[in-house]
């Protein structure tokens, strides 16, 4: 039924009155309520209506009205020629009538939203009847809208425009959507086609794990690496290819790495079907999926070739080559770790054990020969120890030391003159070699009462010295001697002194320059003096060992440090290498105290810690290197060649420089081994980075020699020894001429 009002806004111009608002022709749009306006695609295509009404005249009419704003519609009069249009068209809304005599409006939407691309269209009913029943069936089967007959046409015409803009709208976000789909889609193919390059390329096996453990994907590499193929580890749990004692902590780090937002690096050895074991370092990484779910990825690197070499170098230097017993460094080591466990755990005895006239063989036999003796040697002390002690040969090459943890006292002279028979029934030699008898001695030193391991070994050592004094075969356990009492007494004396100098500030700094390679001071090492009321100096070497063993290192180190930082706040172009006690590098505050004094010179100071002192305690070492070095500051080795020196340590130890000791450069003239040995130490730290320095330089000649194998810095006598302050003018500058001169 269509009121007169309806025939009346039949007959409105296109855009006058009630026909505002609905587009006139394909290719314009007009404004609607609120200022908004079609979307673009009306300005592109025709819009279809499609009409079902067994009415004729409501279907001609809405089909003039709407045709003349710029729509096409297409009537049915009956369900059955509806669906059969719906099925054959495209269209962008339906208006459906309920009432008619073939199918019922209900039925034909149930029918139209079965149809595919019809569940995005919207459907309007136009129906006379108003019930809320009506309506509640119409949208439970997914019409857009529901309006009563008779109709305000204005208000059908701005339904229809409100609907369609939706459908619009919606087509358009599909559009996009599928868009944005389709080029991510695109993206991921490429990153994957990406990854799947460098996993294929990649000599690192690269894994990925589910939430369980389970591999999910295994680049190439893992037929090589673990003689497994990738289709083999798909599906099994990575912790199943590790030793059962293994499984659960990679179990426990997995999970962990799951939990975390950041890389985990794990070692691990996997033995592979053929018996052979390869090092694996795991590199552990999780990332969340679109599921809210997270996957680990593993890179694992065969590191088997890098662990030997490591092994090796650590082997080497903590064990000697011949013998492949542990050298002294070790020895001291186990030793500190039997003091740390307290009065039981240090229950034991130390013996130092020299062989006789070992010397004399080295001589007159040969190397050969005395390498020998010392390989039965130990072959034959092995078959002594029990379970649990230690034997060790120090770098005397002759000199043994052993370690009896639960043997003291009577037992333990009994184990070594029975030790001392048994190397006396040993001969050496071969048919074409003179028959060698090897006899040796030994000291003996108790564990408990010490704290010290140096001091054991010290003591241990001087026991046996003073047996060899008695003569072969011979044993003696370390007593106290008058000597040592006096030197007590020194101590107390000294230790009163230094603690009044300390007080008064009566220790000065002097400074010896340190040369470059062309002869100008690149800068001067702080060394410490003690006047004395006759107008000498005591040198540190007088007075240092003395505050080493009463305590008083700490103090005198700091001491240094304060006079250093008045020194460079003074000189503004002074470069200072000061020196730190072994004592001192064991101080948990010393980074404080060092950044408190010295941070605003840190690029002018360069530390100096012994070699000896920095391998024996490796670890504080290197931490202090590297936290000092974190502030700018550089650090040097000194004395490099006379301890325990190792291109391990070189390594290990992230120092700047080494300092050569002054041995090598005495007899650089006339010793092609020193020559040989500095270059081939020089151009190993330049390769790792570190600058070098050769102490003792005192003739022109050396220096030339020291040039020539390309070391950075000279420092000695013939450049200038330690000065005052006022003794130096143009402290921070000049060249090797003028510092003779000074001389």
């Amino acid at each position: 039924m269509v009121t007169p009002q309806q025939q009346n806004a039949a007959d409105i111009a296109p855009g006058e009155g009630a026909g505002a608002g609905i587009p006139m022709d394909p290719a314009s749009t007009d404004r609607v309520e609120g200022g908004e306006t079609l979307p673009e695609e009306t300005e592109q295509r025709e819009i279809s209506l499609l009409i079902i009404d067994d009415d004729d005249n409501l279907g001609d009419f809405l089909g003039r009205l709407l045709g003349r704003v710029g729509y096409r519609v297409t009537a049915a009069q009956t369900g059955d020629h509806g669906l059969e249009l719906a099925r054959e068209g495209s269209y962008d809304l339906a208006l459906l009538d309920i009432e008619m005599p073939d199918m019922s409006g209900f039925e034909v939407c149930r029918r139209l939203k079965l149809m595919p691309g019809w569940d995005a269209i919207p459907v309007l009913m136009l129906s006379g009847n108003r019930s809320k029943t009506a309506k509640e069936h119409g949208f439970a089967l997914g019409i857009a809208d529901y309006i009563s007959k008779p109709f305000d046409i204005t208000e059908l015409r701005a339904r229809i425009q409100v609907h369609l803009r939706n459908k619009l709208w919606h087509d358009r976000m599909n559009h996009e959507s599928l868009e944005v789909r389709r080029e991510a889609q695109e993206s991921l193919r490429e990153i994957r086609e990406r990854f799947m390059a460098m996993a294929e390329s990649s000599f690192d096996l690269i894994c990925e794990l589910d939430e369980a453990g389970v591999i999910t994907f295994a680049s190439p590499a893992s037929t090589d690496i673990l003689g497994k193929t990738p289709e083999q580890l798909v599906g099994t749990k990575a912790a199943a290819l590790l030793p059962l004692q293994e499984q659960s902590r990679a179990l426990r780090l997995m999970k962990e790495t799951l939990q975390q937002d950041k890389a985990n690096r794990f070692l691990y050895k996997f033995t592979r079907r053929d018996g052979t074991a390869r090092w694996l370092e795991v590199t552990a990484r999780s990332y969340p999926t679109t599921f809210g779910m997270h996957r680990l990825i593993l890179v694992a690197r065969d590191t088997t070739d890098r662990k030997i070499a490591e092994d090796a170098l650590r082997h080497q230097a903590t064990h000697d080559l011949l013998t492949g017993l542990p050298n002294r460094l070790q020895f001291i080591s186990t030793l500190d770790k039997m003091l740390a466990g307290g009065e039981q755990s240090a229950r034991g005895t130390m013996v130092f054990l020299n062989l006789d006239y070992f010397k004399v063989i080295n001589n007159t036999i040969g190397h050969q020969a005395a390498d020998l003796v010392l390989v039965n040697v130990v072959t034959l002390l092995k078959t002594t120890l029990r379970p649990g002690e230690l034997l060790a040969r120090f770098i005397g090459g002759d000199e043994f030391a052993i370690l009896w943890p639960d043997t003291v006292g009577q037992d333990a002279e009994a184990r070594v003159a029975g030790m001392l028979r048994l190397l006396a029934s040993l001969k050496c030699g071969g048919p074409q070699d003179p028959m060698l008898h090897v006899s040796a001695c030994a000291g003996l030193v108790p564990v408990a009462p010490y704290q010290s391991s140096r001091d054991i070994v010290s003591h241990a050592a001087s026991a046996c010295y003073s047996a060899k004094r008695r003569g072969r075969l011979q044993q003696s356990w370390y007593v106290r001697t008058d000597d040592d009492l006096d030197m007590m007494t020194d101590d107390v004396r000294w230790s009163t002194r230094m603690e009044l100098a300390l007080s008064e500030r009566t220790f000065v700094l002097h400074y010896q320059p340190i040369m470059s390679r062309n002869g100008t001071v690149a800068f001067h090492e702080a060394l410490l003096r003690w006047p004395v009321e006759d107008g000498t100096w005591i040198s540190p070497g007088s007075f240092m060992p003395v505050a080493e063993r009463v305590g008083l290192i700490e103090k005198i180190d700091e001491y240094v440090l304060e006079a250093a930082a008045d020194a460079l706040h003074n000189l503004p172009n002074l470069v200072l290498s000061i020196n730190l006690s072994g004592k001192s590098v064991r101080r948990n505050d010393l980074v404080d105290v060092i950044r408190k004094l010295l941070a605003p010179y840190a690029s002018r100071v360069i530390f100096e810690i012994t070699e000896t002192a920095a391998v024996t305690q490796l670890g504080q070492a290197r931490a202090l290197m590297q936290a000092l070095q974190a502030h700018g500051f550089r650090f040097a080795l000194d004395d490099f060649g006379t301890g325990y020196s190792s291109l391990a340590y070189l390594r290990d130890l992230p120092a700047n420089m080494l300092k050569f000791d002054g041995s090598f450069v005495k007899d650089l003239a006339t010793q092609p081994f020193n020559r040989a040995l500095l270059r081939s130490l020089t151009e190993i730290a330049h390769q790792l980075g570190q600058e070098t320095v050769a102490e003792h330089v005192e003739t022109a000649e050396q220096f030339e020699l020291i040039r020539e194998l390309g070391i950075d810095y000279a420092q000695g006598y013939y450049f200038g020894g330690a000065k005052r302050l006022d003794d130096h003018p143009g402290l921070s500058a000049g060249s090797a001429a003028e510092a003779n001169s000074a001389q």
